[in-house]
């Protein structure tokens, strides 16, 4: 059975493609189960680990007093511990690594948001978890979905006739506007990073000398 904290994905990806659950069979197996798309969902996950949330600052009513209730994630398509899972799925911590209890709390993962029952007071909050791409999961699976109807051939009879290579057309431009769509995945964040302690200019700016070529 497939994870419960990405039942809602694993919908999305069945919304974007048209697929239900015998498509196709391959070798007596029926797709897409499930499962089946929670693989496809799970190859290309992004892990967070440890990610900095960001508030959005309150005024309490009449007080004027700042208040911090609403955090983000950054972003969006996120496994939702609350609808089922562990917290090696999702989890929210704080500064010191402990847990915060899903009943502190109401989230959605949709949008990558999260509501606080009580004041956190400017308190750091961390986020762990997997982010996933609906849209690319949905191009994978039109994709295989596609080349095993391109293999088999149109038929006619007297009565009827099955032209598969449409369907395989009509796939191929779904799957064109779900490229499209695919780079909406959470962003990958790239870090440099540098030693103080062995900063040198001579590092930083290394003594190349150039020969004149001979003309």
């Amino acid at each position: 059975m497939a994870r419960g904290g990405i039942a809602y994905i694993i919908e999305e990806v069945r919304r974007l493609a048209g697929a239900g659950t015998a498509e196709m069979t391959i070798a007596t197996v029926d797709y897409f189960s499930d499962n089946q798309i929670q693989e496809l969902l799970d190859s290309r996950r992004t892990r967070f680990a440890r990610e900095l949330m960001y508030y959005e600052r309150e005024l309490s009513e009449g007080g004027g007093t700042v208040i911090y209730h609403n955090m983000r994630l950054g972003h969006g398509w996120v496994e939702d511990i609350q609808a089922g899972g562990n917290t090696n799925d999702m989890k929210v911590t704080d500064s010191q690594g402990s847990v915060l209890g899903t009943s502190t709390y109401t989230f959605n993962a949709v949008e990558g948001f999260i509501r606080f029952t009580s004041n956190q007071k400017g308190s750091h909050r961390y986020y762990t978890g997997w982010g996933y791409n609906p849209y690319t999961a949905a191009y994978d699976l039109l994709l295989s979905w596609s080349m095993t109807l391109a293999r088999q051939p149109d038929w006619t009879t007297d009565n009827m006739g099955v032209k598969r290579s449409q369907k395989v057309r009509e796939l191929r431009e779904q799957m064109k506007a779900l490229k499209l769509l695919a780079g909406l995945a959470p962003p990958i964040k790239v870090h440099q990073m540098e030693r103080s302690d062995v900063y040198r200019e001579s590092i930083v700016k290394p003594p190349y000398k150039h020969t004149k070529i001979p003309t």
